[in-house]
Parts: structure tokens; sequence; C-alpha cells
């Protein structure tokens, strides 16, 4: 009986402060301030992420770098902080380390949808939105190819607003959708990521400056 009133007291105390390896619950207007960048990725551990249940690689943080090791297919990390659905930016530097297909698989929200900007897939070289009107990255407008190269950082920026989604590579606008009356999704075998994520597929990466900012 003392034993059961002890894990009562300590569950309590969890739910209201959030126990050590797993932050307190926090709202996403608090979480995410207008104009400022929120870092998502601390720099020292996954805090807010975990594992895909993916065939994942193993995944490690050093220097301020989180390295997400190539799997049997997919490899990725989940958000489980608070999230904002429309209005934001995202950025963060990019590496492909070792393989040959997308080093950057970002899946996040789209109001009540979801889509993933994919840079380096089929082949290591395709680059675009999936899903736009049910068709993937590589068969819709906003596909493009861009001769990515292992061992090198990329700086990677997307803004997602009503009308549109954007994206830029090192400063190029590489995309440039407007998705007024278009359908927005995933591919399927990415549904794990949701609500907001980042995958490879036969490859590992490396990450680092990654960020959101909650636009007005």
């Amino acid at each position: 009986m003392k034993t059961l009133k002890i894990a009562i007291v300590a569950a309590l105390i969890c739910g209201y402060w959030g126990c050590a390896g797993t932050p307190a619950p926090v709202a996403s207007e608090d979480f995410y301030k207008v104009g400022a960048k929120t870092p998502l990725f601390n720099g020292e551990d996954l805090e807010y992420w975990e594992k895909t249940y993916y065939y994942n690689g193993d995944v490690a943080v050093k220097d301020s770098v989180l390295y997400l090791e190539k799997g049997a297919y997919l490899s990725g990390l989940t958000w489980q902080g608070p999230l904002i659905r429309m209005n934001y930016e995202i950025e963060l530097d990019a590496m492909r380390t070792e393989g040959h297909d997308f080093f950057v698989g970002l899946t996040v929200p789209y109001g009540s949808s979801y889509f993933s900007l994919i840079l380096g897939g089929w082949g290591g070289r395709v680059m675009g939105i999936s899903s736009v009107d049910d068709w993937d990255a590589s068969e819709n407008e906003t596909a493009d190819w861009y001769p990515f190269e292992n061992n090198e950082w990329y700086h990677v920026r997307l803004r997602v607003v009503p009308d549109s989604i954007k994206a830029w590579l090192d400063g190029r606008n590489i995309v440039n959708l407007c998705t007024v009356d278009r359908k927005i999704s995933i591919r399927l075998d990415i549904e794990e990521s949701l609500p907001m994520g980042i995958a490879t597929c036969w490859t590992s990466a490396a990450y680092k400056n990654f960020y959101l900012t909650r636009l007005k």
C-alpha cells in the first residue's frame, strides 16, 4: 500500500511539473513568440524529439550537431513539442553524410493537413513538395534537381502561409507553390513523421541550427 501511495504521488508530481527527460506541456503561443527564432533542437539532447517508428538507424548528438544514421529504409525523428499549423518558417542546416537518397524529409503541418519538403530524393538529386494533388515531389510542378554532395552543409528555409508554400536552398528560392484550390498531403510511407518530423531514406544525415519562427 505504501509503495502504491508513493507511485501515485510521483505520478501527480510528474503530471504537474514534468519529470526529467519529459518536458512539461507548453502552450504553442507561449513556446513560439511571434517574430522570434525558437530552437527546435537545443544542441545538447533530443528533448522534444523521439525516434520515429521506422527501421531506424542510430541517433546521436555531438558538438551541437544532430546525427541520424541510415536504417533499412527510412530513419527519422518525430517532434513531440508544441505545434504551429500555419504562418511559420522553419530553417536548418542539413548535410548528407552517407547514402544516395533524400537527407531532408521535413514533414510539417499545413493547417489540418501535412506535407513533406524533400531534398535529395530519387537517386540523390530531386527536391520538391510531397504531395501536391496526390503527386509526389518528383512528379508535380515543385520538382527540381540539384547536385547535392555528401559531407557538405546546405541551409534550408521553409515558409508555410495560408495561400502558399515557399522554400529556399542556400538563399535560392526553390519552391514557390500557390496552394489555393490545391490538395496538400503526404505519402503514406512517411505517416509516422506526423505531426512534424525529419526523416532520411537509405541515408545518414546531420542537422544543426534548427529553428521555427512564428509569423504574424
